[in-house]
């Protein structure tokens, strides 16, 4: 017991709370009083069994301590590994998740490229068809202009054709007016010559010899307009 007062007095222990000054200060009071009283057997009792009873308590908050220390120690590690097994897990559903978001992803895509597919193909067809119909616009109307084009030609042909039968006509018509003209005069000086007498005759012949020569003439010119008319 005065180890224990020797070294509670002699200043080389100092505890740091304030629960330890007031177990440092009980367990003085308690050893002075045993040490005063030595020979007292209730008091060296008393002593020893608080001593006993705070070494007891001692041992048993150690205990404790220790057995938290490893029940937390077992809990932490419970823990961390069910934390690794929800990472883990969270990992996996977060992989499946983006892969379903991947193929949902890809999906989408593939139906909008199928949509541009199908827009593409509809707008080519509808270029075609109106590539087709203004061909088929400008075919018919070169068609129509052709044919506008023939039935004038074959007018203006008809036409001219006409305006040549009638200038024809009206040529042959003035011709033949022509030459009975010159005729009823042929005829009208003969008659003439023939009442003048025989003493004319003489005269009269040589007159009939230049007229004939002048019909001859005339005649042969008029031949001659006729086969240049008719070619």
């Amino acid at each position: 017991m005065s180890s224990y007062a020797n070294t509670s007095s002699s200043g080389s222990y100092r505890p740091s709370t304030v629960a330890g000054n007031y177990v440092d200060s009980g367990m003085k009071s308690i050893t002075d009083l045993m040490n005063k009283y030595k020979d007292n057997e209730t008091i060296a009792g008393l002593g020893a069994g608080t001593i006993f009873d705070v070494g007891k308590t001692q041992v048993n908050t150690g205990s404790a301590i220790a057995y938290n220390d490893a029940f937390l120690g077992s809990m932490a590690n419970y823990q961390s590994g069910l934390e690794n097994i929800k990472t883990a897990n969270a990992g996996k559903l977060m992989a499946q998740e983006g892969a379903i978001a991947r193929d949902i992803t890809d999906l989408q895509t593939g139906r909008a490229l199928e949509g541009v597919k199908v827009t593409a193909a509809a707008g080519l067809a509808g270029a075609k068809y109106r590539a087709d119909s203004d061909l088929a616009g400008i075919r018919y109307g070169a068609d129509a202009g052709l044919a506008g084009v023939r039935y004038k030609s074959d007018r203006d042909l008809e036409g001219t054709k006409y305006t040549a039968d009638q200038t024809l006509a009206g040529t042959m018509y003035a011709s033949d007016q022509n030459l009975a003209g010159v005729k009823y005069g042929f005829d009208s000086q003969e008659r003439q010559i023939g009442m003048q007498g025989r003493e004319d005759r003489a005269t009269l012949g040589r007159k009939t010899i230049e007229e004939k020569k002048l019909r001859a003439d005339a005649r042969g010119a008029i031949r001659s307009q006729g086969a240049r008319f008719y070619g």
